[in-house]
């Protein structure tokens, strides 16, 4: 049987920051084993997916991935988003040319410029951290306790049925009295 012929968007994709995370998720997190990820997940042979991790660091790193490394991804991220920080910005890229006798065009060099933009602090991502790594001064919960007179304990009595029918009677007349 053959298997089908992946197309360049197909490899385009898994190549691509999200196809990349994919294969993270299902190695790190789900344990697959790399055949399992070529043939169940990216619908390609194995051999197919060692040619291509030759090639490309990206992919190569994503197969590597282990839970720790994927833990300590994930606190990085939500660091950067809770402290805010550099994010990547724009890149331009000048070419210079000159031409020669004939009037034909010679790439003589380029420059290329990134402009990083500053990402501002996101309290959510803050407040979360903190949640999780002192959880003893940042918890959500609210802790109620039951506790009887000036916090002491609880006074339980144990009543007949003859003491609960004598106290509603108390509390009945007590009632007629207030409507008088």
């Amino acid at each position: 049987m053959r298997k089908k012929q992946v197309t360049s968007d197909e490899k385009k994709y898994w190549l691509s920051a999200d196809g990349l995370a994919r294969i993270r998720y299902h190695r790190a997190i789900l344990g697959d084993s790399e055949e399992s990820i070529a043939t169940d997940l990216m619908g390609v042979s194995y051999a197919t997916l060692q040619a291509w991790k030759k090639g490309n660091l990206g992919l190569l790193g994503a197969l590597k991935s282990t839970k720790k490394s994927e833990t300590a991804r994930a606190f990085e991220q939500l660091d950067r988003s809770a402290n805010g920080g550099s994010i990547a910005g724009k890149v331009t890229t000048k070419y210079k040319y000159e031409y020669d006798k004939d009037g034909n065009e010679i790439l003589t060099g380029k420059e290329v410029t990134v402009t990083e933009e500053k990402a501002t602090p996101n309290a959510t991502a803050a407040i979360f951290k903190l949640k999780n790594l002192d959880p003893q001064h940042f918890k959500d919960r609210v802790e109620n306790a039951i506790t009887g007179a000036d916090g002491g304990a609880v006074k339980v009595e144990t009543l007949t049925d003859a003491d609960v029918d004598a106290r509603i009677k108390e509390l009945e007349s007590k009632l007629k009295g207030l409507d008088k």
